[in-house]
């Protein structure tokens, strides 16, 4: 199974800044988006598809926790170790002259912030496997699949979104059918509204096997 690095610097004509650690009183919440793997799919292969293949691929696949164990699992390994992800990032918002749409640039800021997180995700398995954490046979990797993923919101939200472990994770049930949460928050500085992405997942382990 191949995996590859993940980079989404630069990809957004919006202007991003890491400005989420530290505590800030004026921030606020503004809203949960949830997204189904499917959009985040499509938007990215249709939009950013230099790095599709970073976040999907025909060897693996998610399995949501809501929608209770992945079945045909009987002759799978399993790696029992729960992971937790976190990504954010923000947009200096200016409305006047900018041409552009803000429910578009919230949209392309929560998804590649769940893109990311899902690649992150990939990337554990990779590490996992390289750090010789788990031992597959030949053939082992053909098929793996991220078991009990969850969204939720960092517990120290919204006076804090620092994305370190120390900022614990509370679990949200999905609403509908996404199953991917970006947690939307604004904060003012000067005369500028920052609008602030923050996705909190977490998976259980993973199962990995032929596929046959």
């Amino acid at each position: 199974m191949a995996f590859r690095a993940f980079a989404v610097v630069g990809l957004c004509s919006a202007i991003f800044q890491p400005v989420l650690a530290g505590d800030d009183k004026n921030r606020v919440f503004v809203a949960k988006r949830w997204y189904t793997e499917s959009y985040v799919r499509e938007y990215i292969e249709k939009n950013h598809p230099s790095i599709f293949r970073d976040i999907f691929s025909k060897q693996m696949s998610y399995n949501f926790a809501a929608d209770g164990p992945p079945p045909g699992m009987e002759a799978y390994n399993y790696y029992a170790k729960p992971k937790s992800i976190r990504e954010g990032d923000s947009l200096k918002w200016k409305a006047a002259g900018s041409g552009r749409s803000l429910e578009a640039e919230l949209d392309k800021l929560c998804v590649l912030e769940v893109s990311g997180a899902l690649a992150r995700l990939k990337g554990w398995i990779r590490n996992t496997v390289r750090m010789r954490e788990v031992k597959p046979q030949k053939g082992d990797l053909d098929h793996v699949v991220v078991a009990g993923v969850r969204s939720g919101q960092l517990s120290r939200a919204p006076l804090n979104l620092d994305q370190s472990n120390k900022n614990s994770i509370s679990p949200i049930p999905p609403e509908g059918p996404g199953r991917l949460l970006c947690n939307l928050y604004t904060t003012r500085k000067s005369n500028e509204v920052i609008y602030q992405a923050s996705v909190a997942l977490t998976a259980e382990g993973f199962y990995y096997g032929s596929g046959r």
